[in-house]
């Protein structure tokens, strides 16, 4: 878990109350326990990647055998710290919040998907689920999480959002993108990372990957993000 002194600063989100809330997930558990390990509440093997250096990281219930199989680092054999958590950014209520949201998307994810075709999630409504997209997207900006920031303007514009609980005059689109199961047909992990680009955020959680573009109001040139080249066109954005 990283541990940050921010016990006499305001919540990132509401900008007014204390910030005294601990174990804040940046991506939600529900995910990153599909990313992390097999499921289960503290046996997470993570992996990040910043700088060109590879850093391990391993739920309470991984032991050190299996710890030895992963890392030679002897200060990682007894070690709790979690990357993908910190302490003392937002304030209790804000968090109540961000858990509302992600409560209220979770049931989308066992929609039945049809390869080839589009499917509409009918689980939710289209404001939280554009809102909890944006709730990933701005906790991850926030806080530097993948070394990426948005531009201020917008970064603040999806604070208001979400201190508001509203998309009137948010002026984002987006398009969601899933490749069910692939972790468990391709015998392989899957990742969280975000890239970003002028207006233009990829993000890659699990199996979905987001693409969220700010004031898009015609056809935008071919973008290239995590060495993807992106073609956007407004009508295949919601």
């Amino acid at each position: 878990m990283i541990h940050e002194n921010n016990m006499d600063k305001e919540c990132l989100l509401c900008q007014h109350r204390d910030a005294d809330k601990t174990g804040s997930h940046i991506i939600p558990s529900f995910f990153m326990k599909r990313i992390n390990g097999d499921g289960k509440r503290d046996h997470e093997i993570g992996f990040e990647i910043k700088d060109g250096i590879v850093e391990s990281y391993f739920g309470r219930g991984i032991y050190e055998d299996q710890r030895r199989t992963i890392t030679d680092k002897e200060e990682k054999m007894e070690s709790r710290e979690n990357y993908d958590i910190r302490d003392f950014i937002f304030c209790s209520d804000c968090e109540k919040y961000f858990s509302t949201l992600e409560s209220a998307y979770a049931p989308s994810l066992l929609l039945n998907y049809n390869e080839g075709k589009n499917t509409i999630n009918n689980k939710v409504s289209s404001s939280v689920a554009l809102l909890f997209w944006c709730s990933l997207v701005w906790r991850a900006s926030v806080t530097g999480h993948f070394g990426q920031r948005l531009h201020p303007a917008y970064e603040d514009r999806l604070r208001l959002a979400l201190s508001y609980n509203s998309i009137e005059n948010i002026n984002v689109k987006y398009a969601l993108y899933r490749c069910k199961d692939y972790q468990r047909m391709s015998g392989k992990g899957t990742a969280v990372c975000m890239d970003v680009k002028d207006d233009t955020v990829l993000m890659i959680v699990d199996d979905y990957m987001l693409i969220m573009v700010f004031d898009i109001t015609g056809e935008k040139p071919e973008n290239v993000l995590m060495d993807i080249g992106l073609k956007l066109v407004p009508n295949n954005l919601k």
